[in-house]
């Protein structure tokens, strides 16, 4: 399973966006956890997350290892958090942009010239003139270089006096003349200011405004506009951003046509080439990938002619909240597969034992000992030992191979042959256990490859202190919130029997602290009160007959995830519609077996248009 970080700020993000964020990735198989700078144990490599609870319905606090994607959505970030997630095989996305220099540097450098007709004349504070500079463009902007939120912005404007200025900051404005400014130069000179052309972008009334266009990558690689949105400012400010007391408005058609009259198709066409080509200009300047862009764009009041005001790597999500989610959870999915496909590292779940670190039956043996060459790894192989096991015999990344009793001689004897590990015989899981505690010491980070069956749990019970044999023993069976849960191995579990009587079903992720990785034989058969299931992110398998004559079942939600679906899992579901990604497994098995299928995207439609019929009709009876 693909596990996400969400970084956020230190205080808590809006519920809303937290809650659809998480939603999301349970929809899409993705295990999402939130976090800020300050949970991060770079030593132990885990970090304190928090997860949403199913059972409990609320967040809850566990300590995870690093995830495979760490989505930044802070506007500003330590910087030496990206470099030392990603020195541990953690994508970092949505990073914030740079400072305004280099964004303007890489636009004016762009082969796409056509950009350049919409930037802004922009100064290094410290080596400019800011009185000739304003006696040239009659007005300029003084802010600082990282400004956020409409912060620390001045106007300085040239009047006719000889030797006076106005200077406006917020909802106020002074005369001053050029010895007065002396005292204000004190406060920006070294300290990281910029100085800018002033665009008259005010309203037919005088106020400040901008546009804002929110911007998100698609999977396919092109952008995708969320929408406009018109901010003005007050007739007294300086700028039109809602924290220095400015308003949204909904709809930009309008607003241009309101400001611009019968010029306003022609300004809404440049504006439009200028959001098609600055998301390609400014990623050509740019090694990593640019996943979302918050655009601010001004309109000369003379000139008709937009100009960007600012850019920034993370947009306001409050609106198009929804949307966001959505388009960023694609995203990670993209990457993940793209990052597998190119034999990235990537980071690896772990076991805290003692004081050694315990990576227990993991996959890609290669990719980890590259990102930890210190990484001891060693095999235990019995009878029923699988190919995923064996095949390590060749590997040259494994310490040694330890054979218990029950392996037969003529494979141990082929195993001595052809591989280039040590290779130790044992008569029995203790011998096993004792010779393998001799190869290891305090600290070491060791990873076991074996079989559940052959007592992979027990030799790790016994040599780092873990109680992976015994907690499974414990919980062979276990009765969960009417669910009955048959453990499959240390981690997780499958349904055996479902015993409530609810409509709507939505699974658990996990049940106690087992992942529900398959729907059992029969679990649901014959459940005629169930209208509508919906299988966790973590499930894998739907076994025969789970849904046996479940005659009332109507749909059935089933994650990407879900690999394997025997042939007569829904047989006698005559009303079932099967809801999916798609190109999944669970569209080639509805097409397969006859099922009606509904992608994502077209459930969501169908379920938009019941709920405008009963508005409609509630309506009608008013």
């Amino acid at each position: 399973m693909i596990r996400v970080g969400l970084m956020r700020w230190r205080r808590v993000p809006f519920v809303s966006w937290r809650d659809i964020y998480s939603a999301y990735a349970l929809m899409y198989g993705i295990e999402l956890f939130h976090f800020t700078e300050d949970d991060i144990d770079f030593n132990n490599k885990v970090i304190l997350g928090e997860f949403w609870d199913v059972g409990k319905g609320h967040f809850v606090k566990k300590v995870t290892p690093f995830p495979h994607i760490v989505q930044d959505i802070r506007f500003q970030t330590a910087p030496e958090v990206r470099p030392k997630l990603m020195e541990n095989g953690v994508l970092v996305m949505h990073v914030p942009l740079e400072n305004k220099f280099k964004q303007d540097k890489i636009l004016r450098e762009s082969p796409m010239a056509e950009i350049k007709k919409y930037l802004i004349e922009t100064f290094n504070y410290d080596e400019a003139d800011p009185l000739e500079l304003v006696n040239k463009y009659k007005e300029i902007i003084i802010k600082p270089l990282n400004a956020a939120f409409g912060k620390g912005v001045y106007k300085l404007s040239k009047l006719e006096n000889e030797d006076t200025y106005r200077l406006h900051y917020e909802h106020e404005a002074k005369e001053i003349s050029s010895e007065d400014f002396k005292k204000y130069d004190e406060i920006f000179r070294n300290k990281q200011y910029i100085v800018q052309e002033y665009v008259d972008s005010r309203t037919n009334k005088g106020h400040p405004f901008d546009i804002k266009a929110h911007l998100i990558r698609t999977v396919d690689g092109s952008w995708k506009n969320l929408g406009n949105l018109p901010r003005i400012g007050s007739e007294l400010g300086v700028v039109s951003n809602t924290d220095t007391g400015g308003n949204t408005l909904g709809k930009s058609d309008r607003f241009l046509e309101e400001e611009f009259g019968e010029n306003w198709l022609e300004v809404k066409q440049e504006m439009e080439t200028l959001i098609d080509i600055l998301p390609k200009a400014l990623q050509l300047g740019y090694d990593r990938t640019l996943t979302t862009l918050g655009l601010d764009i001004g309109v000369n009041r003379k000139t008709r002619m937009p100009k960007l005001f600012e850019v920034n790597g993370t947009i306001n999500p409050t609106r198009y909240r929804v949307e966001t989610c959505q388009g960023l959870i694609a995203l990670h999915k993209q990457f993940h597969k793209e990052r597998l496909q190119a034999g990235e590292p990537m980071p690896q779940e772990f076991i805290v034992a003692g004081n050694n670190k315990l990576y227990f039956d993991c996959n890609g043996v290669e990719a980890l000992k590259k990102e930890n060459p210190q990484v001891k790894t060693f095999v235990i192989l019995g009878e029923t030992s699988k190919e995923s096991v064996g095949h390590l015999v060749l590997s040259p990344e494994v310490e040694a191979i330890i054979c218990c009793d029950n392996v037969p001689k003529d494979i141990s004897a082929g195993i001595e042959r052809c591989s280039s590990a040590k290779v130790i015989k044992t008569t029995s899981i203790e011998e096993a256990s004792e010779t393998l505690a001799k190869m290891i010491n305090k600290q070491d980070k060791v990873m076991l490859q074996g079989s559940h069956p052959n007592g992979i749990e027990m030799v790790a019970d016994k040599v780092l202190g873990t109680n992976l044999a015994s907690l499974r023993r414990k919980r062979r069976n276990m009765n969960v919130n009417g669910f009955r849960i048959e453990v499959v191995d240390a981690f997780s579990g499958r349904i055996k029997k479902y015993h409530g009587s609810r409509r709507f079903l939505q699974i658990p992720d996990t049940m106690g602290d087992l992942s529900i990785r398959e729907i059992g034989k029969e679990a649901f058969a014959a459940k005629e009160e169930l209208r509508k299931v919906v299988l966790p992110p973590s499930a894998k398998k739907i076994a025969s007959h789970a849904f046996l004559n479940c005659k009332s079942l109507q749909e059935a939600i089933i994650l990407s995830n879900v690999k394997s679906i025997a042939s007569n899992a829904f047989e006698g579901c005559l009303e079932l519609t099967i809801i999916g990604e798609n190109g999944s497994y669970a569209q080639t098995y509805a097409q397969g077996q006859n099922i009606k299928f509904l992608t994502t995207l077209q459930y969501k439609q169908l379920q938009f248009k019941k709920r405008v019929k009963r508005k409609l009709k509630r309506m009608m009876k008013k």
